[in-house]
């Protein structure tokens, strides 16, 4: 067998294996070990006997990647091959170790320039260093002239005086000049190519992903699965408002898209990630917008395998949904027993309409649509009304329409019902200790609910097909939402652990099980009131809940990533309209921002100046509006409250507003944010002196917080010395207890910040 494999195996080249093994260089993102790895396997094709430990000595000074390994191993007068290994890694893990804590989490900090890894020249941009290196190694040459037979301090030195041809400056000649082209900023030798996922808007095929960082931080988020990407991406978005605090290393990399183009790193963040039992560590690249993505790099490292197919539901859960709820179908259902009727103002008097005439591409889809609404029920054709509306269509995804009326005008005539919608405060804190959620949304949910016979006329609006009326609450009525919570309430009476905002029903349990008798009870009792679900918007059992732009899950509430990354890649107000748009969207989240009405001061100075005709976009106003959307980026997670932890609300004021946070003392030591507030003072308030701001604040934020300090013991922090003093504390401990006289809460003690 020997004989035959030494006759037909190719012979190794020699000089060719020497020649690679020569030519071999310790890449960018390579260990010391991995490059001697890699250099023994070269060596063994070498046949170079009992010199292959010199080899591979000297073959590790030579080519390793950092200058600063080569200058270190230099300085040992008998350097051998297990020493020049040991050496080598130690001087690998100062220098990484060094980069960590040289970076900073911000970005002008992650796209500074490095020169401390091998650049293309061997020239150095240091002078001193040059000199200091030159002595070092026993070469005397001069880095003014370039002679060897004195150093640049010598007095007799002919470049002293010299101007350089190249940067014009004086000191040097031209032929030394370190200004020349060969001096350059490193950049990175590796390109990753991506695919176009990283702004796709498809479908998506998501993972759960937990990220734990060196400062032991932990956080669940999704990541895109993305064959096509080399490496793994958060977008600045997600990094700001989860991981501000960790730092960020310089790239090694370059990060192109599948059509060349650059796409910006701003650093790398290096953490463990882990999906479901298995933990690797990983290098996650941070790049502005775009999508959080699992590359190749996490799929390889975490052995993930991914199969395409319908995962069916827990036997408790398929149980619930295959004999209390029917098959699902595309119908509207009609709820039992209950009917809508709108009540009119009694001196209201009734308007009729023209008909709005529409293009001739979309009359075809909107008589499809008409007839799609007779026949399930939802509207009928009528010959006379004295109530007429007009007809607005807009356009959907996938080449569909949406058909509106326009009922501004019958809305005037209505009195509307004061049945109040859930409170966001309200939610959260019957949420509080959930850990499993499930979602249900309702199939076209107002068309579900009956409108009475003798109201049907105010809801008549006119088409090219005819006149036509509503059986069932059209979208856009006044009273519709209203009567719609009213009559989910009245459905889900009774049913602890469910709570519904309009057609969203939340599901929510401490435990799995409790989860699912609650789920089973839902199911049951809308099966029973002849409500049809929207299969493809509802999810079970979930870990998080998405609801109202926010993300809720057992560790607190936070911004909706895809909520905040379109108010933070907003371009800047170029009228009143977009202002008031952006100032909108981002005081929704006011509670995450602190002192968020001093920060949107100058914006809203826009907004209440009326002497300009034309909009001016100031500098202060520009600095506002990238100011906020820092705030929101760097958002913390709220915690849900607890009435049984201790409060304590801190209180601030400035010259335009006023601000407080309300925070908790948990069982493990740590001070955990409940919500922020702040609003802006009144031009006469602006006139009060320092203290009775302060005081003002005390008072505005017990008020606001009224809910939660009610029937409470709390700590008032404030950073005040005047109000905390002795006499004044104790002044306002009195005007505040009388204050708060009637709402049963007592201020336990004032103290200074």
């Amino acid at each position: 067998m020997n004989v035959l494999e030494d006759y037909f195996m190719p012979k190794v080249n020699t000089v060719v294996a020497r020649h690679r093994f020569r030519q071999r260089s310790q890449c960018a993102d390579e260990t010391i070990p991995q490059f001697l790895s890699a250099l023994r396997e070269l060596a063994s094709s070498c046949a170079y006997a009992d010199m292959e430990s010199e080899m591979l000595r000297d073959q590790l000074v030579e080519r390793s990647y950092a200058l600063a390994v080569r200058d270190r191993l230099l300085l040992e007068p008998s350097l051998t091959l297990d020493s020049a290994v040991t050496i080598a890694c130690q001087v690998e893990q100062a220098l990484s170790s060094s980069d960590t804590l040289a970076a900073q989490s911000s970005v002008n900090a992650v796209a500074s320039k490095s020169f401390r890894y091998r650049k293309k020249s061997t020239s150095r941009c240091d002078g001193a260093k040059s000199v200091a290196d030159s002595t070092r190694r026993g070469n005397r040459t001069c880095y003014r002239c370039g002679a060897k037979n004195h150093l640049a301090n010598a007095t007799n030195c002919p470049a002293a005086r010299a101007k350089c041809h190249t940067c014009g400056k004086i000191g040097h000649f031209s032929k030394v000049c370190r200004s020349s082209k060969d001096v350059r900023e490193v950049v990175p030798d590796i390109v990753v190519l991506l695919t176009d996922a990283i702004n796709s808007t498809a479908d998506k095929l998501l993972c759960d992903v937990r990220v734990t960082t060196s400062n032991k931080l932990s956080v669940e988020t999704k990541l895109v699965v993305d064959t096509g990407s080399s490496v793994s991406i958060l977008p600045e978005a997600v990094y700001k408002s989860h991981f501000s605090d960790c730092s960020l290393t310089v790239p090694k990399v370059k990060l192109v898209t599948y059509l060349k183009e650059d796409i910006p790193v701003l650093g790398c963040l290096h953490a463990d990630v882990s999906v479901n039992d298995k933990v690797t560590p990983a290098c996650l690249y941070i790049v502005k917008g775009g999508t959080a993505l699992m590359g190749m790099d996490l799929i390889r490292a975490l052995n993930c395998s991914f199969h395409f197919h319908t995962i069916p539901a827990p036997d408790e859960l398929h149980a619930v949904v295959g004999e209390t709820i029917p098959a699902p179908n595309a119908s509207v259902g009609c709820v039992k027993g209950l009917v809508h009727k709108p009540t009119v103002k009694s001196d209201a008097t009734p308007v009729r309409q023209k008909l709005r005439r529409l293009p001739f591409a979309v009359r075809q889809a909107v008589s499809a649509e008409l007839d799609s609404l007779l026949q399930k029920g939802i509207i009928e054709k009528i010959d006379s009304s004295p109530w007429i509306s007009p007809i607005v269509v807009t356009a959907k995804k996938g080449g569909k329409i949406c058909l509106c009326v326009d009922l501004r005008e019958p809305n005037k005539a209505l009195i509307v019902d004061s049945h109040p919608l859930p409170h966001m405060e309200e939610l959260l804190n019957d949420l509080r200790g959930a850990s499993v959620f499930t979602t249900i949304d309702l199939m076209s949910a107002y068309h579900q609910l009956p409108l009475h016979e003798e109201c049907r006329d105010i809801t008549a609006f006119i088409t090219h097909d005819g006149l036509f009326r509503y059986c069932r609450v059209p979208y856009g009525l006044a009273s519709a939402p209203s009567a719609f919570q009213k009559m989910m309430e009245t459905v889900l009476i009774g049913i602890h652990g469910v709570r519904n905002y309009l057609d969203d029903i939340i599901v929510y349990g401490a435990t799995q099980d409790n989860h699912d008798v609650t789920l089973r009870s839902v199911m049951q009792r809308l099966s029973d009131a002849g409500l049809e679900l929207n299969w493809e918007k509802c999810t079970f059992s979930q870990s998080s809940l998405k609801f109202l732009g926010h993300v809720i899950s057992k560790s607190g509430i936070f911004p909706d990533d895809e909520h905040m990354s379109a108010i933070i890649d907003a371009p800047a107000p170029h009228d009143l309209a977009s202002l008031r748009s952006f100032l909108g969207l981002i005081s929704w989240y006011s509670k995450f921002l602190p002192n968020f009405a001093s920060v949107a001061e100058p914006l809203r100075a826009l907004l209440r100046d009326t002497s300009n005709a034309e909009f001016d976009w100031t500098d202060s106003a520009d600095c506002s509006f990238k100011a906020l959307k820092e705030l929101l980026s760097r958002s913390p997670v709220l915690a849900l409250f607890d009435p049984s932890l201790p409060i304590i609300m801190s209180t601030d004021a400035s010259d335009y507003g006023l601000g407080g946070v309300l925070t908790q003392m948990h069982p493990d030591e740590t001070e955990k944010t409940v919500a922020f507030a702040s609003r802006t003072l009144t031009a006469a308030e602006r006139k009060y002196s320092t203290v009775e701001k302060e005081a003002l604040t005390c008072i505005w934020a017990v008020e606001k917080w009224r809910p939660y300090l009610w029937g409470q013991h709390f700590t008032l922090r404030t950073d005040h010395r005047e109000l905390s003093s002795c006499r004044i504390t104790e002044l306002l401990r009195t005007v505040l207890q009388v204050f708060l006289l009637l709402n049963f809460c007592t201020i336990a003690k004032c103290v200074q910040s």
